[in-house]
């Protein structure tokens, strides 16, 4: 009878004190989740520079100037002359002009629009957990298709990224209903600040590093800023399948006395809205 009472005892005292707050958990995978959604939202508008060949619009401005100018011509030396005529040279693989350019930049966006107010009723319907998850991954695999779509046509690419779009259009309602479920009364406002911080981090950081990878040989230049989003998206995925549930009650490592103090604020909140609904 005590060996039974002091087995029990040594698994509450790990389901009572987990190492890592599981609400931490989801807080820390939600803001890596929002890193990647803008990550590979924003990486083709860096890697586009690399991707278009050079149009003659601006060398025609140039001479055109050189023509108007005559005086100017004896500040360049012939260094000068050859190194610019270098970097012509080292041109994108696909001729889009700026209206196709502006296509292909915007199509993420017709397929965002879509989805706003649809990912809410579905994260409602059917969990915001998957929708939020498979979202992000559906989103990471067009990414690393990003580069085999663009070599095969431009309208493949287009319709790629719409559906990017589409994927990701879900992930702020999906997120706002998981931070209703998992921050406690007292920490709404710092876990959704927090996790809502990962896109400016993944602005910053996926304009920084997707010129360099650009610039690199890694993988071929520009399909390598595709190649490297898309992947970190997939690996989110896996930790947010294995780790995260889609409320506290339903996770298998929360403590008790951190379910308590997350459910208890959500309790005096739907006590308020009933009292004011009657």
């Amino acid at each position: 009878m005590s060996v039974k009472n002091s087995e029990d005892s040594i698994k509450d005292s790990f389901t009572d004190k987990p190492i890592i707050p599981v609400r931490y958990v989801f807080a820390v995978l939600g803001f890596f989740g929002f890193i990647n959604v803008y990550a590979m939202r924003i990486n083709l508008s860096v890697a586009i520079i690399g991707m278009v060949k050079e149009s003659n619009h601006s060398s025609q401005l140039d001479s055109e100037n050189a023509v108007a100018c005559p005086e100017l011509m004896k500040d360049f030396s012939y260094a000068n002359t050859s190194a610019k005529n270098h970097s012509h040279q080292q041109t994108g693989e696909f001729v889009w002009d700026s209206q196709l350019q502006g296509l292909v930049l915007g199509a993420f966006f017709y397929g965002y629009l879509v989805t706003q107010i649809p990912g809410g009723v579905l994260a409602e319907k059917y969990g915001a957990k998957w929708l939020l998850g498979i979202g992000i991954l559906i989103t990471s695999v067009f990414t690393l298709l990003t580069p085999l779509a663009a070599r095969w046509s431009v309208w493949a690419l287009v319709i790629a990224r719409v559906i990017e779009g589409l994927s990701e259009g879900v992930a702020y309602p999906a997120i706002n209903t998981l931070i209703g479920q998992w921050a406690p009364k007292l920490e709404r406002s710092r876990m959704t600040a927090f996790i809502f911080t990962g896109s400016n981090v993944g602005t910053v950081f996926t304009l920084a590093f997707s010129g360099v990878l650009c610039d690199s040989n890694f993988l071929g230049g520009w399909p390598s800023v595709f190649y490297v989003f898309g992947s970190l998206g997939c690996i989110w995925f896996i930790l947010w399948a294995v780790l995260v549930s889609e409320t506290p009650d339903s996770h298998p490592s929360i403590s008790k006395n951190e379910l308590l103090l997350i459910t208890q604020g959500q309790e005096e909140k739907r006590i308020r809205v009933s009292r004011a609904v009657i």
